[in-house]
């Protein structure tokens, strides 16, 4: 029972010291309990496998065919690599492979940050890619055998699931 040891430590400083510290404590174990669940994703989203892009759909369209690879790398708490993204000449509709090229140089040094506002993830890309260009809330589930992940705003849409060799339990932040 730990709700009874917590609530049995709380007693026992508010008798000993007062309110203010028991406010205090308070404050560190809800800050305690909410780096833990930031940690608990980071390492999930960092576990050295790729994320799979299944649909990405921006402005309610279908997207997927204007990148030449389909995954997420999170390399680290502030570097990922995203997919480089096909881009065309406007005018002859052909390939710019001038674009592609250098979009494959930076691939992995591309920056993210994971945030969290009470219960809820959000993931930003600081990219030059206008569609993954912006700010996406989290939503993790389990289907078919594999972790997936759901990245939405109000422009994009993008499920993916982990790529994974080994058979994986359910993520939870619980």
């Amino acid at each position: 029972m730990p709700n009874k040891k917590l609530h049995l430590v709380i007693e026992s400083v508010y008798k000993k010291s007062g309110k203010m510290r028991v406010w205090l404590l308070i404050m560190i174990i809800i800050f305690a309990y909410s780096c833990s669940k930031k940690q608990k994703v980071y390492r999930h989203l960092e576990s050295g496998t790729e994320w799979l892009i299944e649909v990405i759909y921006y402005k309610n369209q279908d997207v997927f065919t204007e990148y030449l690879n389909n995954g997420i790398d999170f390399i680290d708490e502030n570097r990922c690599g995203l997919p480089i993204r096909i881009f065309r000449n406007k005018e002859t509709g052909e390939i710019d492979w001038k674009l592609v090229k250098k979009q494959r140089r930076n691939h992995g040094n591309t920056g993210w940050i994971l945030i969290q506002k009470e219960n809820t993830f959000f993931i930003k890309f600081y990219t030059n890619d206008e569609i993954l260009k912006d700010t996406f809330q989290v939503r993790f589930y389990f289907e078919n055998g594999l972790n997936k992940m759901d990245l939405f705003n109000e422009k994009t849409y993008i499920k993916l699931s982990k790529c994974s060799l080994i058979r994986e339990k359910p993520f939870s932040l619980e």
